[in-house]
């Protein structure tokens, strides 16, 4: 016998208007924070709505607490994130570190620090801040986003606008407005991860063991311990994944937890998720206080309220970034953003406006991973830094439309860059 689809038909209702705004940017994460920072510094009425308690998205709730070293040739980040990398080391929150010749410049910083500085930083410029706040809905008519509608505590709520700026990282907005977007199969898709903290760790004795066996193949080997490495897309012999966290935090470490592959977008899928890789997690540790000097007295402190989901969808936009675009390090007229390896002079990148404007909805820009872009050049191209960027570009942008009257894609883009450049932020030939 088949499932039968049954429906609940809802009441009637009018869904009362709660907050206006010039700009609204849905997702506090790097790229929502930046955003709502620059479209408020511009000048404009700004509110930023968060689904979770805080802002900073995977690099606060999530504990990906890395950022790769700066672009070849300047003395720092740039913008926005150069602001608050300044705000963490003078509260001795950000640390720089290194393992090896690869990893020179790379930062580490306080999950916590970030979120009282992004709160600081928002207050500051005047942002309306709505937290615990989940966008359900688009407002669109004519083919133009007029506002979103948000679920919180206080029930359903209208916030209206006059740009919508996306960076929920799933491009929910995108979605419920109707612009286009691209969405892989479930098990194409970039797996997702669960971070989670060990507290008790005698980090001495496990970097003196490390020494003799870096990624504890020896120890994985010996035991028959597999691990699944989600970059190399394969399952090995090997340890968890982790970093020290002596300079933020001594006795820590955060571990990069084993990963799999849902569907970001779908609830149950995300449930069983969680459940699994909590239930990893343990697993995980369980190996290290067996087999790893150092972790005998160690426990998880804490998992990572908000899961690493790497990939769902991608708008899709005025332009398509693709991976020949970063193979031939092609330079774009329009470009919002610069970035160049200083480890790796081969990779380079800059996004073109195009790529955070949407198709068929007027008035909505996008920033962060669910940009315009192929999954391969997606994959390369969304850390923190990069999102941020966008962010502040987007913002920018969003400011620049409502200042001229004008929808996001009809903004001269000279002047865009131009005052991106007097922001700080690094794009090249501005």
């Amino acid at each position: 016998m088949g499932f039968r689809l049954e429906f609940v038909l809802e009441r009637e209702r009018k869904t009362p208007v709660k907050f206006r705004a010039d700009v609204i940017v849905a997702g506090g994460g790097p790229a929502g924070l930046g955003a709502a920072l620059a479209a408020a510094r511009n000048g404009v009425k700004t509110i930023l709505v968060e689904r979770y308690g805080c802002l900073g998205g995977l690099a606060t709730a999530g504990l990906v607490i890395v950022l790769p070293p700066p672009s070849e040739g300047t003395k720092g980040y740039g913008g926005i994130l150069q602001e608050i990398v300044d705000r963490l080391f003078e509260l001795g929150a950000a640390h720089k570190f290194k393992r090896g010749e690869d990893e020179a410049g790379l930062v580490i910083f306080d999950p916590e620090a970030l979120k009282f500085v992004a709160d600081q930083m928002i207050e500051k410029a005047g942002v309306k801040l709505l937290l615990d706040s989940t966008v359900v809905d688009a407002v669109v008519k004519d083919k133009t986003i007029t506002g979103i509608i948000v679920e919180n505590k206080s029930r359903r709520q209208a916030v209206m606008g006059k740009v919508v700026v996306d960076t929920t990282g799933d491009g929910d907005v995108v979605a419920a407005a109707g612009a286009p977007y691209e969405k892989g199969e479930k098990h194409r898709v970039l797996p997702m991860s669960l971070v989670y903290v060990i507290s008790g760790v005698d980090n001495d004795r496990v970097r003196e063991y490390q020494r003799k066996d870096p990624d504890l193949r020896k120890a994985a080997k010996k035991v028959g311990f597999k691990y699944h490495v989600w970059e190399l897309k394969r399952i090995e012999q090997r340890g968890p994944t982790f970093l020290h966290m002596d300079s933020i935090a001594n006795g820590q470490v955060v571990v990069w937890g084993g990963s799999l592959h849902a569907d970001g977008t779908d609830t149950e899928d995300l449930t069983k998720a969680e459940v699994e890789l909590r239930k990893r997690a343990r697993t995980e540790l369980g190996f290290l206080k067996k087999y790893i000097p150092g972790f005998e007295n160690s426990y998880i402190a804490m998992t990572a309220p908000y899961m690493g989901v790497r990939e769902t969808r991608r708008i899709i936009g005025e332009y398509i970034l693709n991976e020949k675009d970063l193979e031939k390090k092609r330079i774009f007229s329009d470009a919002i953003e610069w970035y160049v390896s200083p480890t790796k002079p081969h990779d380079m990148h800059n996004i073109p406006y195009r790529c955070i404007v949407p198709k068929r909805i007027d008035n909505l820009l996008v920033a962060g991973r669910c940009f315009s872009a192929t999954r391969e050049a997606q994959n390369k191209v969304r850390d923190i830094p990069v999102c941020m960027a966008m962010g502040q570009a987007a913002g920018t942008a969003a400011a620049l439309s409502v200042k001229q009257n004008v929808k996001p894609m009809q903004i001269d883009v000279g002047i865009l860059r131009k005052t991106l450049v007097k922001q700080g932020a690094h794009v090249e030939n501005a």
